[in-house]
């Protein structure tokens, strides 16, 4: 099963897609993580950067994958996160209507660590207690560390290298989470 996830920032998103398989590890087979400009620039040019992006950028055009999985925005999050947001809904609801993705769904951002615990692998072990209890600023390091945790476990150099470089490590773990969590 192919899974594409997005993880929403308002000026910045951070896209994963994963092969997961019920009897192998998830392989991260592409991921990114994109500015889309700066903090004054109007919600219509953020969602032009986007769409530029998504074109220049061929695994996220999602041919082939059975879900499109993207952040739900909280009541708190700005404006900007939601109309990017809500336009990356429209991008993907075009291709689910012409068959090219199976599924397309908003994830609930609270979610993932509830279904990390379930899912009981050895390679979180040291972070049980914390995936269940965590709460805050906390959340962002701790999908950090398990993001990190699973790509090792899982020899996943894509993944690796992409965190290597990225700026905000925390929306591109959060995308992949997404993804491997989608399953269970």
């Amino acid at each position: 099963m192919r899974v594409l996830a997005f993880d929403i920032g308002c000026l910045n998103f951070a896209a994963c897609l994963v092969e997961v398989s019920p009897s192998t590890n998830p392989q991260v087979i592409a991921c990114c993580n994109v500015v889309l400009g700066a903090s004054k620039e109007c919600v219509a040019s953020l969602i032009a950067a986007m769409h530029t992006q998504i074109r220049n950028n061929p695994f996220m055009t999602a041919a082939g994958c059975d879900a499109v999985l993207i952040e739900q925005q909280c009541g708190h999050a700005s404006p900007k996160n939601f109309a990017l947001s809500a336009a990356l809904y429209m991008f993907y609801q075009q291709r689910l209507d012409a068959g090219a993705i199976g599924s397309l769904q908003f994830v609930n951002p609270r979610v993932k660590f509830s279904r990390l615990a379930k899912m009981n692998l050895p390679a979180l072990a040291n972070y049980k207690d914390q995936l269940v209890q965590c709460r805050g600023k906390e959340l962002k390091q701790l999908s950090v560390n398990c993001a990190i945790e699973l790509a090792r476990a899982w020899n996943c150099s894509v993944f690796q290298d992409a965190m290597m470089r990225a700026k905000k490590q925390d929306d591109l773990s959060d995308a992949m989470l997404y993804a491997v969590t989608h399953v269970i």
